[in-house]
């Protein structure tokens, strides 16, 4: 199932602080590695300069793990983790359960500490895991 989640850019232009990106794994040094996702950008309610009513909107999908950074203010953002369950509703994830999704992913392939990627299955609702950089040929032995 997919989701559309809309996030106001709030902030002087060149300083955009709303973003969505997909958790693929762990990282040594930002602890989640993530893939930001690309928004569409809606600017038909925004004033003058770009401040406010700026809306970007992201594709969410089933089986996947997010962080979403969304301004509330000028001063406060609103930063956190979520899925989409299996009847589209977003859920909203403390880091301890989403750290429980990532291991069991990662128990399932047999890794430790990898950085997972998602790719669509041939059906609409499968999902397979890889590891980013694994090439078959050469890792395989």
């Amino acid at each position: 199932m997919r989701i559309s989640l809309s996030v106001e850019d709030i902030g002087a232009p060149f300083a955009r602080r709303a973003w969505i990106a997909e958790i693929i794994g762990y990282d040594e040094k930002f602890k989640y590695a993530r893939k930001f996702l690309k928004p569409n950008v809606d600017y038909s309610d925004a004033n003058s300069v770009g401040s406010r009513g700026v809306y970007k909107y992201y594709w969410l999908e089933t089986g996947k793990i997010y962080e979403v950074s969304s301004p509330q203010t000028w001063r406060r953002t609103d930063r956190y983790f979520c899925c989409v369950d299996e009847s589209g509703d977003l859920m909203r994830l403390d880091s301890d359960e989403m750290d429980g999704m990532i291991r069991k992913r990662e128990r399932w392939l047999g890794v430790s500490q990898g950085v997972l990627t998602s790719v669509d299955g041939p059906a609409p609702t499968s999902t397979v895991f890889f590891i980013e950089g694994y090439n078959e040929k050469t890792d395989r032995d």
